[in-house]
């Protein structure tokens, strides 16, 4: 794994490195010195066998943007996430990655690449067949594919779908015989359907693969943790020559509401620790920097920059504006405009520092030693009146807010 930072440096959370060149905390495992570019022979020789450059071709070939009509065209992010989500262990035959989360910002292109990602395992070269020449992988269209698109509700994931149906080109409509629908989209060897809320229903044949959107919305309370089971069961029994798999596309988490994202986001920590029996979650998240001043103008803007530095279409000067609207929360900037982890203001106690009281030997230490966000709030809060600092500490256990009178956001708030 890349670490610009040294990966045991106090102020990074396990599995996270730092891009040099904008401060931005990543946690995508992209191999080799990150002062190189990414696509440097160099790195790429440190990869695992990929179909990455495969389908990104067929992708590009066949699809069209959404908005634009242009031909479609990845990110530099959107690459290396599809080269690593597509790479193949030579030793066993299997994609390397069983799940995957994909977290940004709001505006950074997660439901086009969602989409984009239901078409090539509908229809894309993603089924293994053999190795060429250089043991480089080959894929092949599976011979009936079941892509499986859910989200919090049916409108939600509906939407997903909708944004695939607007990337079809004239060729993809032709050469896969198409027949697009709200609710399903069938093409000539299977089908992309919504994934619905009934568990009766969710309950079927397979599915060649899953997308889950918008998995931070997805609670006990709201069923979405009954779908992402379903729709984990459902790819689990799949044939083991098919190696279905579930995606996730989020925005960052809220602290201690047990989301799908924040159930994903713990799992993949677990698995940053030494020893640990396998790593085959691939997280990618790119946020701003851990000192970003929100009320300073170049730290700002600098923080936007990093954590949209793959969206080149991003009006930093308009974030930067919705930032400093008195209504827009702090923890809402932090969550959906810098990408970073941050528990709701009104609560009384931040789980993840809780949570970390609850662990042996933590009194007397320092949970909130990784980082601080801190920004000045107007808000009458706890009884306090006037300015009070709001701070946000990450941890091992998540990033979350709370009053900096409190002792770990527990013990001493004023009254």
């Amino acid at each position: 794994m890349p670490a610009a930072t040294s990966p045991d440096s106090p102020d990074l959370l396990p599995g996270y490195w730092v891009d040099e060149a904008t401060g931005a905390w990543l946690t995508i495992p992209w191999p080799g010195d990150p002062a190189l570019p990414w696509n440097s022979e160099e790195r790429l020789a440190l990869l695992p066998p990929t179909l990455g450059p495969q389908v990104i071709a067929w992708a590009q070939d066949y699809l069209v943007h959404p908005i634009t009509g242009e031909p479609w065209a990845f990110t530099v992010g959107q690459k290396r996430f599809l080269y690593l989500w597509y790479a193949v262990d030579p030793a066993t035959g299997r994609m390397v990655y069983r799940s995957a989360v994909k977290r940004g910002a709001k505006g950074t292109g997660k439901d086009p690449l969602a989409a984009a990602l239901a078409w090539i395992e509908a229809c894309g070269p993603v089924q293994l067949d053999g190795l060429d020449s250089s043991g480089q992988p080959v894929g092949v269209e599976r011979g009936r594919s079941k892509v499986q698109i859910a989200a919090n509700s049916l409108t939600q994931a509906g939407e997903v779908l909708q944004v695939a149906n607007d990337m079809v080109s004239d060729a993809l409509a032709e050469d896969y015989a198409l027949d697009p629908g709200l609710t399903r989209t069938v093409t000539a060897t299977g089908r992309i359907e919504l994934l619905t809320a009934s568990e009766r229903t969710m309950e079927g044949a397979p599915a060649t693969a899953v997308i889950l959107n918008e998995s931070h919305h997805m609670t006990e309370a709201s069923g979405g943790h009954r779908v992402a089971a379903v729709a984990r069961r459902n790819v689990a029994k799949s044939p083991g020559y098919v190696y279905a798999r579930v995606v996730e596309l989020t925005n960052a988490h809220q602290p201690g509401q047990d989301s799908v994202a924040e159930q994903s986001f713990l799992a993949w920590q677990a698995q940053q620790r030494p020893g640990a029996p396998r790593r085959d979650i691939l997280y990618d998240s790119i946020e701003a920097p851990p000192d970003t001043d929100l009320y300073d103008e170049g730290s700002r803007t600098a923080g936007l920059a990093a954590a949209y530095g793959d969206a080149p279409w991003a009006d930093l000067g308009r974030l930067g504006d919705e930032v400093l609207d008195t209504r827009t929360s702090v923890a809402d900037t932090m969550r959906f405009y810098l990408n970073v982890l941050a528990a709701a203001e009104d609560a009384w106690v931040d789980p993840a520092r809780f949570d970390a009281l609850s662990s042996p030997g933590s009194w007397g230490r320092r949970t909130g030693s990784r980082c601080s966000w801190t920004a000045r709030s107007r808000r009458t809060r706890l009884g306090w009146s006037g300015a009070a600092c709001l701070t946000a500490t990450c941890s091992p256990w998540g990033c979350g807010s709370g009053l900096t009178a409190t002792v770990a956001g527990v013990v001493g708030a004023p009254g």
